[in-house]
């Protein structure tokens, strides 16, 4: 247990970072970014948890890590020894700072993962010296600030939203989470929680109010429609629910289990393989998404969807599996390095992805949709041993403690289920025919095997009973059947989806509180820890950081001037919908904890006013650094409105500061010198974490703010954009961008005032710095198709016929260099469909007919599907003449495209022959 001294001010600030971490991050988002939610996230949660575990530090040093239990220190063990081995991955990747700092659309990098690590042992040490009421409110902190995500998801369902996304699916929401898959990941693992809390209060208006968080967590969990999640969700539920029945001696709850499994397997059988079944399902909400179906006019809109999700998933597991294969043995070992493998796996990409996804996916997965893929590809077999080790070891410290389980014969069993379900996932997926999902399958077997084993727990204690001294402790009892649940609900889904920051600092604090409790219940009977009781222990203000977050992320950040064609800003008072929830599920659960005889609604006034005022001077402040864009955009307004995307996470830290500082107790505390020394270290990486997030968020304001500038502005534009480059020289998105913007100048300038002497000047200007930048990126990423193929598409228009009488040796030399990176790109990712037609252009225009014929032609293997490779074909064909052809390309497309499809390019075809 970690020691207790007189001056409480760390342990306080500890907390309430803690709490600020589980509150805001899955609600926070911002609109100033294209990586908005990914960015907004970030910036707070990775320097708030190294600044977790330096409290921590401050308040006992690491001594108390000794006094744990063996399974606690196992699990710590297991977990640094991750971050060592993913260290030296780092070292050996072949992009250090990517692997550091992670990549343009997730930055899960070894950053990330030292900050997940930092907040399990930062949860780990408060939690220690906590009561199960402290941790309890946590908790409820948590479920309480899911009702702003739930809540905006329906909005969104309704047609309510005021946040502008880029192709939102309204029948899927994804509210403050960015995807409807991290919606659905984050609601599936919180859900056994609010469960169980209205388990522990049983009856009056707390389960009433449970019932009612439940609820909304519910309806925005199915809107989602996301399977994997739903169906994690279900299992987390069987096994909260053999839980309860082995508590309370209850055999019969295990004949309603296993028939409300035998009925949704039965249900799903049969919406798969009887026709009527399944055209009826197939109209269903959710139900529809669980129909496997990829006939083409065969299925509804969201069947097809899912289903050629399904295919693309499939896909992608074939690919890494086969990248992991043949990769060298010590990349097998310690992995590609952090946010590096998905750069390897384009060779092996099958054809089936680029069906599914079409011409217009324009950048690669950069995850694998299962992490046990994820973690032994960036991580190495040895990596994922660790973590799977690290969850194997909390599972099983709580099935010891919920069940008084003794002995070595326990471990000795579990070890070897686990192992048994690993190798009955792999076998079946083969015996099946899906040999690229027997990873996923393999990690599908491991946490069945841990339900399983769960599960017989529970029975054995249905017949036999708990023991005396475990029964006594209902309270952390539940609580920890309630915590394994959860657990298991992200191991199960963790499977098939692909992890994010939220889930994954959730998950890692859920395995710190397990470790707590269970350490709690294995213990002999005695008082709750003094600090149970100590001056932070009013939670009251809790709600204020969630509160904040949620005007940090709704407000508008920046006022458009109507000529840069604002999106989405002019509903903006709709975001109260999602605040006011907050605020009325706050003030009833507020009144439901109001102490005994505390009399009615107008003795919360204060709370009230407690809560609301923090959220008032930050709305004041926010208003006051927004500032209006247009029609002039200086360079100043990227650092302007960059501080307004940092300013929400500064003002949750001073909220916490302030609250650590009114809780204190003053008093000296010895042996402050070494902790400071001991602390130094994360203190270090707390300030490199914020710096980075400035950066980071600097750098994608100055990008987005590039392209509104780009329109009448270009030397502004350039100016914003190579400080976004120099910022983040690693970033090779903000590199794309420059090179692409001086090739669409170029183009811009060729095809309004043609390839002229007077003209030429110009051309030549944007098409050097395009190059200059493609080159610069070329050296940096050698192995990056994407990176390749922007800088061919620069040669390839240096090389345009219209240009080559201006230039001609220049012209001649480009066309052939573009030729040869076309060829190096095609190496590397051989049915990437934009690079195909590029290639096909280039060789067309070079007279080589038959090249550029077969270019088409393997353009037309990997998306049959599509209208480009026909409409490109046929494009050659009339420029040369050969009607018969483009006649015989419609009808050979006529059997493979839709009929919307079909009649899009006879309108190609028929505008050609005008």
């Amino acid at each position: 247990m970690m020691p207790l001294h007189k001056n409480t001010f760390w342990v306080n600030f500890a907390e309430a970072l803690l709490l600020a971490i589980l509150g805001t991050v899955p609600i926070l988002m911002s609109s100033l970014m294209d990586r908005g939610f990914e960015i907004a996230k970030h910036s707070l949660a990775e320097p708030f948890a190294f600044l977790a575990l330096a409290s921590v530090v401050l308040t006992g040093g690491w001594r108390w890590l000794g006094q744990t239990p063996s399974a606690t220190r196992i699990a710590v063990a297991c977990l640094s020894t991750f971050l060592v081995l993913g260290g030296i991955s780092t070292v050996l990747s072949e992009n250090p700072a990517v692997a550091v700092f992670g990549g343009y659309y997730r930055r899960e990098g070894l950053l990330a993962w030292g900050s997940y690590s930092a907040f399990f042992f930062a949860m780990l040490g408060w939690a220690s010296a906590r009561g199960t009421a402290r941790l309890t409110d946590m908790i409820d902190l948590m479920l309480l600030a899911s009702v702003i995500p739930a809540g905006h998801a329906i909005q969104q369902r309704l047609g309510l939203d005021f946040f502008f996304v880029v192709n939102l699916d309204l029948t899927r929401p994804q509210a403050t989470l960015g995807n409807p898959i991290f919606l659905g990941a984050y609601l599936a693992v919180l859900l056994p929680l609010t469960m169980v809390r209205g388990w522990q209060e049983r009856r009056g208006p707390a389960l009433l109010f449970w019932l009612a968080v439940g609820g909304l967590q519910l309806v925005a969990l199915l809107l989602t429609q996301s399977r994997g999640p739903l169906i994690a969700f279900l299992l987390g539920t069987l096994l909260l629910a053999a839980l309860a029945a082995g508590f309370n001696r209850s055999q019969k709850v295990f004949v309603a289990i296993g028939t409300l499994l035998a009925t949704v397997i039965a249900i799903l059988a049969l919406i798969n393989t009887q026709s009527a079944a399944q055209r009826w399902a197939q109209d269903v909400p959710v139900l529809s998404r669980l129909v496997y179906n990829l006939e083409s006019g065969g299925s509804s809109a969201a069947t097809s969807l899912a289903s050629r999700s399904t295919a693309a998933r499939l896909g992608i597991w074939e690919a890494a599996t086969e990248t992991f294969v043949e990769a060298p043995a010590k990349v097998r070992l310690i992995g590609f390095g952090p946010e590096s493998a998905y750069t390897h796996y384009y060779p092996h990409l099958p054809d089936r992805v680029m069906q599914v996804d079409g011409y217009w996916q324009s950048n690669s997965y950069d995850r694998f949709h299962a992490d046990t893929l994820d973690i032994a590809l960036n991580y190495g077999l040895l990596g994922w041993l660790v973590y799977c080790g690290f969850f194997a070891v909390v599972v099983l410290a709580a099935a010891r403690a919920l069940f008084g389980l003794t002995g070595a014969g326990v471990n000795w069993l579990f070890f070897a289920m686990s192992v048994a379900g690993a190798g009955a996932g792999t076998g079946l997926a083969r015996y099946a025919g899906l040999s690229s999902a027997m990873a996923p399958a393999a990690g599908l077997g491991i946490g069945g095997a841990w339900l399983l084993f769960l599960m017989a727990c529970a029975w054995r204690a249905a017949r036999r009973g708990l023991p005396d001294g475990i029964r006594s402790k209902a309270l952390p009892w539940v609580l920890l059947a309630g915590l394994i649940a959860s657990l298991l609900v992200f191991w199960l889904d963790a499977q098939v989806n692909i992890p994010v920051l939220t889930t994954r600092l959730i998950s890692f604090g859920v395995g710190a509180l397990i470790l707590t409790v269970a350490a709690m219940l294995s213990q002999a009977a005695t008082a709750e820890p003094d600090s149970a009781r100590d001056t932070g222990a009013d939670g009251s203000w809790a709600p204020v950081l969630p509160l904040v977050a949620a005007c940090a992320s709704f407000l508008p950040a920046m006022l458009l001037d109507s000529s840069l064609r604002p999106d989405g800003l002019g509903r903006w008072w709709l975001c109260g919908v999602p605040i006011g929830v907050l605020l009325f599920f706050g003030a009833w659960r507020a009144w439901v904890l109001r102490a005994p005889g505390a009399g009615g609604i107008r003795r919360l006034a204060p709370t009230i006013v407690a809560v609301l005022a923090p959220a008032a001077v930050y709305a004041l402040c926010h208003w006051a650094l927004a500032k209006r864009i247009g029609p002039v955009i200086v360079e100043s307004d990227v650092g302007r409105l960059g501080l307004l995307g940092g300013f929400g996470a500064l003002f949750l830290l001073g909220l916490c500061l302030m609250r650590a500082r009114k809780t204190a107790l003053a008093g000296a505390t010895p042996g402050m010198r070494g902790r400071w020394l001991a602390a130094s270290p994360l203190l270090a990486l707390a300030l490199l974490a914020g710096w980075f997030s400035w950066i980071a968020i600097r750098a994608d304001v100055a990008s987005g703010l590039a392209n509104w500038a780009a329109r009448g502005q270009p030397e502004v534009a350039e100016r914003i954009l190579l400080g976004a480059i120099g910022a983040m020289p690693h970033e090779r998105q903000y590199q794309r961008q420059w090179t692409f913007e001086h090739l669409g100048r170029a183009m811009t300038e060729i095809n309004s005032r043609g390839a002229s002497a007077e003209s030429f000047a110009a051309i030549q200007r944007e098409l050097a710095l395009a190059e200059q930048q493609a080159r610069a990126s070329a050296a940096m990423f050698p192995n990056d198709p994407w990176i390749i193929l922007a800088l061919a598409n620069t040669l390839q228009i240096r090389g345009l016929a219209v240009l080559r009488p201006l230039s001609p040796a220049e012209s001649v030399d480009a066309a052939q260099e573009a030729d040869q990176l076309f060829a190096r790109a095609y190496e590397i990712s051989p049915n990437q469909p934009l690079l195909l037609r590029n290639w096909a252009q280039l060789r067309f225009n070079a007279g080589d007919f038959w090249g550029a014929f077969r270019l088409i032609d393997r353009m037309e293997d990997a998306i049959p599907n599509e209208v480009e490779p026909y409409s490109e074909r046929i494009g050659f064909l009339k420029r040369m003449n050969e009607l018969d052809a483009v006649h015989r390309t419609l009808a050979r497309a006529e059997s493979r495209l839709d009929p919307a499809r079909m009649a899009e390019l006879r309108g190609v075809a028929g505008m050609q022959q005008k």
